[in-house]
């Protein structure tokens, strides 16, 4: 019998070992040869995003050049003009320049509308395209203003055309 027993452990022996090799080799086919240098960065954005937000849950910080605005908000006063916000490459220079005499915001070029809290509960928008962006970005950021409460958006975009976007009337 010991010599049965013997026989059956080398079997299941060489059969984990087999096991093991071939489970190994399934592991290596899908790890991906090489990863492109944006997807390193990506990926490398997401472990640290979600190492850092495990245990934290505040709020998305103010738009560019918001403190203004949300403070006018907040004691009740809501702006008479559209509220201006730039996007795209020379966003932060036209922001600037404007933010002197009127309620402007910016969203810095390339950034997610969404990581963003946006103070324009109740304002009418006008969104200038500084540079040529994709409509589905443009729609992203529009989307993300009306939820935040702006009562309507204007887009003019890189080309000077205008696009008018409203939140859809719900019947009472």
């Amino acid at each position: 019998m010991t010599t049965a027993n013997n026989s059956l452990a080398a079997v299941t022996t060489s059969e984990k070992s087999k096991f093991q090799r071939q489970t190994h080799y399934t592991k290596s086919l899908y790890q991906p040869q090489h990863v492109s240098y944006f997807a390193r960065k990506v990926l490398d954005g997401l472990k640290r995003k979600n190492a850092t937000e495990k245990h934290t849950n505040k709020e998305p910080p103010l738009a560019p050049y918001g403190s203004r605005l949300a403070q006018s908000l907040n004691s009740g006063k809501i702006p008479e003009n559209d509220v201006y916000i730039f996007c795209g490459d020379l966003a932060w220079k036209k922001a600037a320049f404007f933010n002197q005499n009127r309620f402007c915001l910016c969203l810095p070029p390339g950034a997610n509308p969404f990581h963003f809290s946006w103070p324009v509960s109740q304002c009418s928008v006008l969104l200038f395209e500084t540079s040529q962006s994709e409509i589905s970005y443009i729609e992203k950021i529009v989307l993300c203003l009306l939820n935040s409460g702006a009562t309507i958006v204007r887009v003019i975009s890189f080309e000077n055309k205008i696009y008018i976007y409203r939140r859809k009337w719900e019947a009472a």
